[in-house]
């Protein structure tokens, strides 16, 4: 990209964007986990940046709006009540900054680019108390500090220019901090945010969604957990258009890690301790409370612990099995990956197309979820051909083969895992439209069908020309028709069909 895109494309750009970052973050969050030690070793760290980040993605895919201002504000909202954790509240904080510069209007050029990094570092550091060196923070400021320096009007340049110094940054970070120096590893929030950069720049280049940086080749093996600090990570929105710091001098009192921010309606807190009673107590006394979400740390250190130390059911040539899937549109590529799918190609791919997929993987066995019945008999062919063995799971479309997905266990080998795909997308009904006349009745047909006694979930994976009309129809009837369903509706973005439809 030489020249900055018009403000027509804004939309169209921020949700691609958008995708990478969800999608790299949903791929590497678990290893990022592992290396979770700062502020404390509870191993959520990874899993917390990406379901921020997949908040953000889906109201960005949802929003119909423009306007520079309109995306800003749909952004940085779902950033605030889609984040977890100390990470995911930092990086909310990132977003919104970001989101505030960008929500001005201009061009989206290099100057654009950078001051939006700039800004978010800046929002991130006031967030906090006791802003800390060696984390998030110093590798957002590195991001920034890249980007102004690399001084081009190409915003894709001036992206990869702060990325090579936030990168530069992560590696400084394990000598800046003790916990991360006797762990040899570095902070899990920084390389959690330059993983959701790589991933926003692959996207606006065109590119698939790489593997974890080099940089982290230096890391040790999972961290070990040592934490005797307060009990519970305590979490929570208050609606309230009260000043934030009004709440941070009643909680802090009662713990540590206390983050709170305020959109100037909605605040967002979280706190490390052994009090959440009284710290909801004094959330309400303030406003409406919600998204209350307490999670026992002695629990995570202890997982963690013993994660580090148990071995791992691999394949006979001591590798895990990798699982492949075929999968069109931006949005369902992030879902797959979310659950686990780290080899994704779209179209319809030739027998030696998915064999070259296959030779990418360290794996010693592959799982294939081929996602079409008219690729099944190519599918097969790889599997003949190919080097490792590979597992083709019957799964007829996007929707099943997303149910199937579910079941993706990392310490199982590639028999296992293909045999619990298999029983899991046999159970899902599934069906698809590809449109027409009638959309929505055509739709609540095809769920009709996919409905069986006992479900209890409708998955329908909109298409990149659905139509919202049929969506809200369908959900309506859903309600009046089967009040026990629960429905999920995720823009997939596919070409073909219109909708997949999956009932579990």
């Amino acid at each position: 990209m030489t020249s900055a895109p018009t403000a027509g494309d804004a939309l169209a750009l921020v949700r691609l964007a958008a995708s990478g970052a969800a999608g790299a973050l949903a791929r590497h969050a678990s290893r990022i986990d592992e290396i979770n030690v700062f502020p404390v070793p509870d191993g959520d760290t990874g899993a917390n940046l990406s379901r921020t980040a997949r908040s953000v993605l889906d109201a960005l895919q949802a929003n119909s709006q423009p306007e520079p201002s309109a995306i800003a504000r749909v952004g940085a909202r779902a950033a605030l009540l889609g984040a977890r954790g100390n990470s995911g509240i930092i990086l909310s904080q990132l977003v919104r900054g970001a989101c505030e510069r960008l929500g001005e209007g201009g061009p989206l050029d290099g100057p654009a680019i950078a001051d939006a990094l700039r800004r978010a570092s800046t929002e991130a550091d006031a967030a906090l108390r006791d802003p800390v060196e060696g984390t998030i923070l110093t590798v957002a400021r590195a991001l920034a500090d890249g980007a102004e320096a690399a001084n081009s009007p190409d915003p894709i340049a001036t992206l990869a220019a702060g990325l090579v110094a936030a990168e530069l940054a992560l590696v400084r970070t394990t000598d800046m901090l003790p916990s991360l120096r006797a762990a040899g590893v570095v902070d899990a929030g920084g390389a959690g945010l330059v993983e959701l950069v790589r991933g926003a720049l692959a996207a606006l280049r065109g590119e698939a969604v790489a593997e974890a940086a080099p940089l982290w080749e230096h890391a040790h093996d999972p961290v070990t957990a040592d934490y005797e600090g307060p009990r519970y990570c305590t979490g929570f929105l208050v609606a309230g258009a009260f000043p934030r710091e009004q709440l941070e001098l009643q909680l802090a009192p009662l713990g540590d890690c206390l983050v709170v921010v305020s959109d100037g309606e909605l605040v967002r807190a979280h706190l490390h301790t052994d009090q959440p009673g009284l710290a909801l107590s004094a959330a309400t006394a303030l406003g409406s409370l919600s998204g209350v979400e307490i999670s026992d740390m002695y629990e995570q250190r202890d997982a963690l612990a013993e994660r580090a130390g148990r071995p791992v059911a691999l394949e006979d040539d001591g590798r895990l099995a990798d699982v492949l899937a075929i999968v069109d549109g931006d949005g369902n590529q992030v879902l797959y990956a979310s659950l686990g799918a780290r080899l994704l190609l779209r179209g319809r791919p030739t027998a030696d197309e998915l064999l070259a997929a296959i030779r990418t993987s360290p794996a010693a066995a592959i799982v294939l979820l081929p996602n079409d019945p008219g690729l099944q008999v190519v599918a097969e062919y790889a599997a003949q051909a190919a080097s490792v063995p590979v597992h083709v799971v019957p799964s007829r479309g996007l929707a099943q083969g997303l149910a199937a997905l579910v079941a993706y266990r990392t310490d199982q080998p590639a028999g296992v895992l293909a045999a619990a795909f298999a029983a899991a997308a046999a159970w899902a009904g599934s069906a698809e439209v590809s449109g027409g006349a009638n959309d929505a009745a055509a739709l609540r047909e095809a769920v009709g069908r996919a409905l069986a006694p006992g479900s209890t979930l409708v998955t329908v994976l909109a298409g990149a020309n659905a139509e919202q009309t049929a969506l809200d129809s369908l959900a309506a009837w859903l309600r009046e028709a089967h009040p026990s369903v629960e429905l999920e509706l995720h823009a997939g973005g596919q070409a073909h069909p219109r909708y997949s439809v999956s009932a579990e």
